[in-house]
């Protein structure tokens, strides 16, 4: 429903999956590399685009490769990773793109760490955007098999004037505190994502749009009692699969129309996806 949520977009239909983040691997021993190629391959929001055995082809494949991430050992011919990193930071045409010189080890720590900041959002430790739409998928496939459940839509209201009165610092805080009552009140088995600005979602299975009202509605209540200088609400809107839609677009799209009703209706409530819509 918000501008940069799953849901922006001229036609309401979520955007494309966010392209995974690019690597470059050099070191100069090829056992090394491929240790930490199996690591990156392992990682689906990772790709490994070259490898280099030299800091000096590891700045060109860096430029040529338009790699995201350069990880380099600390001791290589020609030009040692130390000093190959020092070229990228003041290479002007690879800004942005992230070079560290380690040990192998702590390399391996990095793309542990690249992988999951990949799936998690960093405010609130949620899984992120594009977990959501991987396990969305999932849950469709699920869906067409017999397997029913629900998608929920959350949208802080009003959260404009959180940031505008009181302060980014105050809303992210708001954030934080939201994700923590929703985790502390999902079921097991469900799974929560923050995939937009102020805007969350909630996977639901086994669960039909009318059977997740009470669930949805113990969400809502749960944000409602956050202890915070600023009262906090949500609106929801549910839709489920099949019997709302059996695709991704339908779905979203069927999700979001019932959190845009339950706004209309004056907020801090939860709606059920329109019969026939």
């Amino acid at each position: 429903m918000t501008g940069g949520g799953i849901t922006g977009g001229a036609a309401g239909v979520p955007p494309t999956g966010t392209p995974p983040t690019r690597v470059l691997l050099a070191d100069d021993q090829e056992l090394v590399r491929a240790g930490l190629r199996m690591m990156v391959d392992s990682a689906p929001d990772l790709t490994v685009v070259g490898e280099a055995a030299t800091g000096r082809q590891a700045i060109r494949l860096a430029k040529q490769e338009r790699a995201d991430v350069v990880l380099m050992d600390i001791r290589m011919p020609e030009l040692d990773g130390l000093a190959a990193t020092r070229q990228i930071t003041a290479d002007e045409s690879l800004a942005g793109v992230v070079a560290q010189a380690a040990t192998a080890l702590d390399n391996a720590r990095l793309i542990e760490t690249l992988a999951h900041q990949a799936r998690h959002d960093s405010l609130t430790g949620l899984l992120g955007h594009r977990a959501f739409h991987e396990a969305l998928e999932t849950d469709l496939r699920g869906a067409a098999e017999g397997h029913a459940f629900t998608l929920a839509l959350l949208d802080i209201d009003d959260f404009k004037v959180v940031n505008d009165l009181h302060g980014h610092p105050v809303g992210d805080e708001a954030l934080r505190k939201v994700a923590e009552a929703l985790r502390r009140c999902i079921r097991d088995h469900d799974t929560i994502f923050r995939v937009g600005g102020e805007e969350f979602a909630v996977l639901l299975p086994h669960l039909a749009s009318k059977d997740a009202l009470p669930v949805a509605e113990r969400l809502r209540a749960a944000v409602g009692r956050i202890p915070f200088p600023v009262p906090l609400h949500v609106s929801i809107g549910l839709a489920s699969s099949p019997d709302d839609a059996m695709d991704r677009d339908g779905l979203l799209e069927r999700a979001d129309a019932a959190l845009y009703a339950a706004k209309g209706a004056g907020k801090d409530r939860t709606s059920l996806a329109a019969v026939g819509a």
